[in-house]
């Protein structure tokens, strides 16, 4: 029997996924649907590398692994994670337009006072925070290969 699913056999491949998951989510980051594979399968690579320990150091990788553990359980908040304390859609306004075409909504993530301190902001939007994950991981990646 052949270890993998379907073509994800390899953390690399795995990698592959989370960046095609960032693609999907840049184009609409307010579905929740991209939102959940997104994270739940970036949660999943530190596994698949074989170093658990990595989602522990690095802000971003703990924040991942709270909204994926919360997404599997319905929701943004968990007992057991404390890195999130809420989501929001904000919405922004091009200063001096209120048509319909000047509203921006964005996710946000409100963060622990822990994790803003880390990171130096009380908020992340979504898209922010997934270019920081898929950063952390194509610098993991490039590491081993050179």
């Amino acid at each position: 029997m052949e270890a993998g699913f379907l073509l994800l056999s390899t953390a690399g491949s795995l990698f592959e996924k989370v960046k095609h998951d960032y693609e999907v989510l840049q184009g609409n980051q307010l579905d929740p649907y991209s939102a959940f594979n997104f994270f739940v399968t970036a949660e999943h690579l530190p596994e698949w590398v074989g170093k658990q320990e990595l989602k522990y150091s690095n802000p971003y990788l703990r924040i991942c692994s709270h909204l994926a553990t919360g997404a599997k359980h319905y929701i943004v908040t968990h007992k057991n994670k404390t890195q999130v304390k809420s989501s929001t859609v904000d919405i922004y306004v091009e200063e001096g337009h209120v048509e319909g075409d000047y509203f921006e909504e964005v996710l946000t993530i409100q963060l622990s006072e822990v994790e803003a301190e880390n990171i130096g902001a009380s908020s992340i939007p979504i898209l922010e925070l997934a270019d920081k994950i898929v950063e952390f991981w194509e610098g993991y990646f490039e590491t081993l290969h050179s």
